[in-house]
């Protein structure tokens, strides 16, 4: 659905059709000037085993032509500087350091924090075609969670996250029609104490009831790997961030089928905004005849100051 945002719906309810979590491959835009990107073919998606009478719809980006343009990217060189335009030719800088393996530098401040209440401005741009919006936090009556709402012209979700435990967790996330998916468990998207090399697992479903009183459950699976750190700018102010790559599958499953989508990704996530401040994504999702369609989505923050 090329004009919905990140965190928009897992799925829409259009016959076979459906929406994976976008989150995608950062460095293709990041080519340009003293900075070295090495691209190796993505991970082959796991197969999602089904009886006889359930078809089965996956979509894997090794498989659809396009691996070496969906391949997960790696920093070389000690030290590299990066320019890219937005689509509004708006530039931002970062200059990052190979550190994988190594724990940051006692003088950076990576302290995990939740985002201040308030609209952040975003941009996404998929394939090819920007569109403006905001992800919305608000406070709630728990301590430690918030609510993260996308806006957009495609519309929204509404993410329930909890930031105890000193990572970032997903408990529940609202569809635009209203649909909850109470997510067990609890969805890890950054774990604890994070550092370049870190990786982790994480794993949850949920059963949705749709609109006709047909159950659908949502399973979702992924894999993380922090690579390092990078300087960068957010509206003209400095910015520090991880560099996180992420391999995603959704399988949307029903009584009668199952449908598998696989994302690659590579994010800029700024500890000190707790917020993506930018993003490559790459989708690939499956078709009724077999084919592949793929999504390429650029998510950028606009401003780390709420409105």
């Amino acid at each position: 659905m090329i004009s919905e945002p990140p965190y928009a719906p897992l799925r829409r309810r259009l016959g076979w059709s459906t929406v994976a979590v976008l989150m995608a491959a950062l460095f293709q835009v990041l080519r340009a000037g003293n900075f070295t990107v090495e691209v190796a073919a993505p991970r082959p998606s796991a197969t999602t085993t089904t009886s006889v009478a359930e078809p089965t719809l996956s979509a894997s980006l090794s498989s659809s032509g396009a691996s070496a343009a969906a391949g997960l990217a790696r920093i070389d060189g000690p030290t590299s500087q990066v320019r890219r335009s937005s689509t509004d030719q708006h530039a931002m800088t970062a200059s990052a350091a190979q550190t994988s393996g190594q724990r940051s530098p006692p003088s950076m401040d990576l302290t995990l924090r939740a985002p201040r209440p308030g609209a952040y401005p975003y941009r996404w741009t998929v394939n090819g075609q920007a569109s403006d919006g905001a992800i919305v936090v608000a406070a709630s009556s728990v301590p430690s969670r918030e609510t993260e709402t996308t806006r957009g012209a495609g519309g929204g979700q509404t993410d329930t996250v909890d930031w105890s435990g000193g990572g970032r967790t997903v408990t529940q996330t609202v569809f635009s029609d209203g649909t909850v998916c109470q997510w067990h468990p609890a969805f890890v998207s950054l774990q604890p104490s994070l550092h370049a090399g870190a990786g982790w697992q994480a794993a949850s479903s949920c059963r949705l009831t749709q609109s006709d009183g047909s159950s659908l459950s949502v399973e979702r699976s992924e894999q993380a790997k922090v690579d390092g750190v990078a300087h960068t700018t957010v509206s003209g102010q400095p910015v520090l961030a991880w560099v996180i790559e992420r391999h995603d599958l959704v399988t949307e499953r029903s009584s009668s089928a199952a449908i598998t989508t696989e994302t690659q990704s590579t994010e800029l996530f700024a500890p000190s905004v707790g917020l993506v401040v930018y993003r490559v994504a790459r989708t690939a999702t499956p078709n009724p005849d077999g084919s592949t369609a793929i999504t390429t989505e650029v998510t950028e923050l606009r401003s780390t100051r709420p409105g």
